[in-house]
């Protein structure tokens, strides 16, 4: 068992809308979405439990200046080997999560409830540095509330991001 400590840093794409008994809205297009983030947990051989925050610095819709937000999720992944590159042995990043994106008025006074997938991506360690490349993180977030320009309430906000990026951590 060894600890570890890291930073994560992420661009992507996002879409979203709304729901509730009376209607359906889905935004057309993708919009953009940038994560820095800091990383700490604790490896078991290849498994690995490890908590993610993102203090007021993730930007989860840019282009409608939504953010920067708070964000945190708890995280379990697996690296499963399948080959070896310069005597380093690659693994498959297999990673699932639940957290929360809050951010006061960045995110309307809502908190939202994520799921994390990270199904495809490439890990190694040289000595104690960890780095895991990821191609994407899925999240889907969404929370209950009143959404200005909707005339009632029960609306329900999801968003979908796709982030691409690395992460890097020491292991202890």
């Amino acid at each position: 068992m060894r600890s570890f400590v890291g930073l994560a840093l992420a661009g992507g794409v996002l879409n979203g809308g709304y729901t509730s008994s009376e209607t359906t809205i889905w935004g057309k297009g993708l919009d953009s979405s940038f994560l820095f983030a800091l990383r700490g947990g604790v490896l078991f051989g290849r498994a690995e439990l490890a908590l993610e925050i993102a203090p007021f610095t993730e930007i989860y819709d840019a282009q409608h200046g939504r953010g920067p937000a708070f964000e945190a999720n708890v995280t379990a992944a697996y690296r499963i080997p399948f080959a070896r590159a310069w005597d380093t042995p690659l693994s498959w990043p297999l990673r699932i999560g639940a957290g929360i994106l809050a951010g006061g008025d960045n995110t309307g006074d809502d908190v939202f409830v994520e799921a994390r997938l990270d199904p495809i991506g490439i890990s190694f360690e040289s000595g104690p540095i960890v780095v895991d490349f990821i191609m994407p993180s899925i999240r889907y977030a969404l929370t209950n509330g009143h959404v200005p320009g909707i005339g009632f309430e029960g609306v329900t906000t999801h968003y979908i991001s796709f982030f691409f990026g690395s992460s890097v951590s020491y292991a202890f």
